[in-house]
């Protein structure tokens, strides 16, 4: 009983000793993301990793940058991703509700007398509706298919 009571004692002390520092990569624009301010982060049902950034938005796969500069509609900035029920990543922007179906983007433009920023607040609900806040004048817009 003492033989595996002092085993016990001694593994978790040294699980302890040899813990490890977590490893990072510092990513730039350099590498192929947009821009370096930052806004937003998503991690797909696909695995990956999207960023929305005051100078557009940019996919990562673990290995590599995609910014979309092939694509003719594309966010000029991102304040905020979400996925929606049909695996639609959505940006919301200054210009609107931007969607990305795999192929390409498709802008929902916001309301007349609407502007979004960083401060706006996006979120998509289980029934497919997207909900927007403006926050500088705390006016809320649902949008739904």
């Amino acid at each position: 009983m003492y033989k595996r009571l002092l085993l016990f004692l001694l593994l978790g002390t040294h699980s302890f000793a040899i813990a490890q520092e977590l490893s990072y990569n510092h990513y730039t624009v350099h590498d192929g993301l947009a821009q370096m301010q930052v806004e937003d982060l998503l991690l797909d049902s696909k695995g990956a990793l999207w960023i929305a950034t005051r100078g557009g938005v940019s996919r990562f796969n673990g290995y590599s940058f995609d910014s979309f500069g092939d694509l003719e509609l594309k966010p000029k900035n991102g304040f905020q991703l979400a996925e929606d029920t049909h695996g639609n990543i959505v940006i919301l922007s200054s210009d609107g509700l931007h969607f990305y179906d795999g192929k390409s983007f498709k802008l929902n433009a916001a309301p007349s007398g609407t502007k979004y920023n960083h401060e706006s607040t996006m979120i998509c609900d289980y029934k497919g509706r997207i909900y927007c806040l403006q926050s500088r004048f705390h006016k809320l817009k649902i949008f739904s298919d």
